[in-house]
């Protein structure tokens, strides 16, 4: 049996039997994983939504949404496609389970199971894809080193791209004034706002820390994409504050001093740099350049976006028939 004794993780049950459920959470607890049950696909999908699992056991036969299709929404969401999920069945078929890898599963728990088991099974799931993943904690989203890997494929084969770098302006103050939690529920907010501008074919979003977001995209597509997460952003801000606040139109701080500060709301920036291909050879000359244009965007009074388009080739004139 593994030594479970210091594993602090939490596991998201998707078990619409109360027994089994039970039976699940009183093994997790015994071996301190901190343990939340679902009954219902739709529930689940809730749950993740709000509070991102260290594992996720899916039963395949549960209501509302069986275990394939929630599998299946969660490898195709950027936010959620890193979670292991050990899939449990009391269907020996080998059909089964190849359908529940082929959607992303990582394993898979045969019922009836003993203690030994599922313990073995959960640590060693969740250890498999811990060694690759680079997520960040709060949005689940890739983190530098994968974004760094993309870059680097596509700088070292000379293919074009595009980098945006998002910023979201007078963050600290908003945590100062109103907590981190809170600060975290915007950044998650933001994060979704600038995956719902996205296409998930061929666009790539990673989260680099605190506030600061990177997209690769495709150089005609930054103008969409700008704008989408602009409109979606400005339209969400409102609801971040509490209402005596945005009434005032500003919020206020105190400083070490005891003074009173005053801040404007939350606005978003966005430089973005282009290569054609051997513009640059590593990604912190890419962020350098991104960071040059985006405090240019940070002149602006409210949200915009800049675009230094030096990375571009003049378009050729085209010769007037005589």
């Amino acid at each position: 049996m593994p030594n479970a004794s210091n594993v602090t993780l939490n596991v998201l049950i998707v078990e619409d039997d109360p027994m089994i459920s039970m039976m699940i959470t009183k093994i997790l607890e015994l071996n301190n994983y901190a343990a939340q049950c679902a009954h219902d696909g739709e529930e689940a999908l809730r749950m993740i939504e709000a509070h991102v699992p260290d594992l996720v056991m899916l039963d395949i036969n549960i209501p509302k949404m069986d275990g394939y299709e929630v599998c299946r929404r969660l490898r195709r969401d950027a936010r959620f496609e890193k979670i292991p999920i050990l899939m449990i069945t009391g269907n020996s078929d080998r059909m089964e389970r190849i359908k529940g890898l082929e959607l992303g599963a990582d394993d898979f728990l045969l019922k009836p199971f003993n203690y030994d088991e599922l313990l073995t099974r959960v640590l060693s799931t969740i250890r498999r894809s811990k060694k690759d993943i680079d997520a960040n904690p709060l949005t689940c989203l890739p983190g530098t080193s994968s974004v760094e890997r993309l870059a680097m494929t596509l700088i070292s084969q000379k293919r074009p791209f595009a980098a945006l770098k998002l910023d979201i302006k007078n963050f600290k103050a908003f945590n100062e004034r109103y907590g981190f939690q809170r600060g975290d529920e915007v950044i998650r907010s933001v994060s979704r706002e600038i995956l719902s501008a996205l296409d998930s074919a061929s666009d790539y979003l990673a989260h680099l820390g605190s506030d600061d977001f990177m997209v690769i995209t495709e150089a005609e597509r930054i103008e969409i994409i700008c704008e989408k997460v602009i409109r979606s952003f400005d339209s969400s801000c409102p609801s971040y504050y509490d209402l005596e606040d945005h009434r005032a139109g500003f919020i206020e701080t105190v400083d070490r001093k005891g003074q009173r500060l005053r801040h404007a709301f939350l606005v978003i920036h966005i430089g973005c740099v282009i290569d054609t291909g051997g513009r640059f050879d590593s990604l912190g000359l890419v962020q350098k350049l991104c960071d040059e244009v985006l405090n240019l965007a940070k002149s602006r009074n409210g949200s915009g976006y800049e675009v230094d388009r030096r990375g571009l080739k003049p378009e050729k004139k085209k010769k007037k028939k005589s």
